[in-house]
């Protein structure tokens, strides 16, 4: 669906416009005059704000269609994003043949039916002096790691997975760490790389080991979200683009600050999905929350749509 709006050009500055899922990342036209939350939502935003279109009103039946048939994931990886983003009525409608194909993966230690794993690394955040991203070579070591081992024990090939992260110079050293070790064909990217896009196997790194370089206030309130980390919107891209297996690989203390993430890794626990420390910023830190938290619809991101922290041009 399109939605056009005839505006003087003359006026206004543009930045180009794309309206998806309500709850996916959504690249909105703002103008930079806009300084009230009002003027820098999407238009598809303050349309679903209005009364008519509240789906908690019987009324308004007739006038809202969702389409809730999930024909992509696992029955356990729609559930996070089903119970956090869509009031859980996401049907999840695969194929099994593929969805159910990485279940015997040695790697989910006899966990058949929750094709999802959450691995622990204390690594170091790096930042280069030439630039404003972040990498981070532990974890990339670990990604490579758990790719050799798919690639070693199951019958898929590189073409069957993909890496997901939201910091330009870790997709750089996954890159260069995975054709170094001879698996260069695996498509490393971030989260805006992969919008609209699926893949058999997918693992997302999350970089970030210190909150000395985010405002916790920010990073925790999110009122001025982080793609992929507190962004609920890339947050969930970047873990429904997965059809049989979904890894992420992080630091717990740090993601542990933010309600989405403290849900997520409290769902891997709960199903035997998580494996390394649990250990948190401070002792009153619940890492593994079983409430999943009410999302605010409607929050975007300050950062300029092409930052290059975000997009990798290579």
């Amino acid at each position: 669906n399109k939605l056009v709006l005839l505006l003087d050009y003359d006026k206004f500055e543009f930045i180009k416009v794309l309206l998806v899922n309500r709850a996916k990342v959504v690249y909105c036209t703002r103008l930079k005059q806009a300084q009230s939350d009002a003027e820098r939502l999407a238009i598809e935003e303050r349309l679903m704000r209005m009364p008519m279109y509240d789906c908690a009103t019987a009324d308004n039946a007739m006038r809202i269609v969702k389409l809730v048939n999930n024909y992509r994931s696992h029955s356990a990886l729609i559930a996070l994003s089903s119970t956090l983003f869509y009031h859980n009525e996401l049907l999840p409608c695969a194929d099994p043949r593929l969805v159910d194909s990485m279940c015997q993966w040695e790697g989910l230690q006899g966990r058949h039916q929750f094709p999802m794993m959450f691995y622990a690394v204390n690594g170091v955040q790096h930042q280069s002096i030439e630039s404003s991203s972040f990498c981070n070579l532990m974890e990339a070591i670990k990604v490579a790691d758990v790719i050799e081992n798919l690639l070693r024990t199951t019958a898929v090939s590189t073409k069957d997975i993909a890496v997901i992260t939201p910091y330009r110079q870790q997709v750089v050293k996954l890159r260069q760490l995975l054709r170094a070790r001879g698996h260069g064909a695996v498509n490393v990217g971030t989260v805006h790389h992969f919008q609209g896009q699926e893949s058999k196997i997918c693992i997302l790194s999350t970089v970030m080991t210190s909150m000395d370089t985010i405002s916790s206030c920010d990073y925790v309130k999110a009122e001025r979200p982080i793609p992929v980390l507190s962004d609920y919107k890339s947050f969930n891209v970047a873990l429904t683009r997965a059809q049989a297996l979904c890894i992420v690989v992080g630091h717990p203390a740090v993601l542990s600050r933010h309600a989405l993430w403290r849900y997520m890794m409290g769902y891997c626990v709960r199903h035997g999905g998580y494996q390394g420390t649990n250990e948190a910023d401070d002792d009153d830190v619940d890492v593994f929350n079983a409430t999943p938290p009410s999302v605010k619809f409607g929050a975007i991101s300050d950062e300029p749509l092409d930052d290059p922290e975000w997009h990798l041009f290579m």
